[in-house]
């Protein structure tokens, strides 16, 4: 076994022990090394070790996350994969065999697993930094708040489409503005004579 298998053993039999007694699931361990299992550990992409599969309903799972402790490897095994890439699995013959999978699909897994390990990252921080990361992520939104309010003031200025916005609706956005602009100036217009009018009437008598 390699050092890192042997680092993560107590914390996998721990958690092994726990699924399997309250029967949430059934754990085995193959030796990736061993020649009988190569075939298999090819097939289910594993390209290094130790690598923790989950199998459930025809998809297959891959544990990335960075706390590897009992918790963690619990968590991840009722519900935490979810939030984890994951690829179609067959089985032709008793023998697993993993789907061809497109390369958007590719690169959208590849995706969420950097938000996978960016979440991780970002609760450490907040644990153990919390004054810090308050001040960064306040800063990061006050950022992006002005951001947007420049962008949109800009389209408007610039008379293009804000985000989101056809060109169709910012014509009708536009054409609505200055109906409201002239309705306005139309109506102070009107009050303006008819005080004037007022005005005049009162100095005849």
């Amino acid at each position: 076994w390699c050092s890192h298998c042997k680092k993560l053993a107590p914390a996998f039999a721990a958690a092994a022990a726990e699924l399997q007694e309250k029967k949430e699931a059934v754990v085995v361990t193959v030796d990736g090394d061993d020649a009988a299992n190569r075939d298999f550990a090819e097939r289910m992409g594993v390209k290094g070790y130790p690598s923790l599969k989950l199998f459930r309903a025809g998809k297959m799972y891959s544990f990335s996350g960075k706390k590897t402790d009992k918790k963690a490897l619990v968590e991840f095994a009722r519900a935490g994969y979810l939030n984890y890439p994951s690829r179609v699995y067959t089985d032709v013959d008793g023998k697993l065999a993993l789907d061809p999978k497109h390369w958007v699909r590719q690169v959208m897994d590849d995706v969420q697993g950097f938000l996978v390990l960016m979440r991780a990252d970002i609760i450490e921080v907040m644990s153990e930094h919390r004054e810090a990361a308050v001040a960064m992520f306040g800063f990061g939104f006050i950022v992006a708040a002005l951001s947007f309010i420049i962008t949109e003031t800009v389209s408007e200025w610039l008379g293009v489409p804000r985000k989101g916005e056809s060109w169709e609706q910012i014509t009708q956005r536009q054409d609505y503005a200055e109906y409201q602009s002239y309705k306005a100036k139309a109506d102070a217009a009107a009050g303006r004579k008819t005080k004037a009018v007022k005005s005049g009437e009162g100095k005849a008598e």
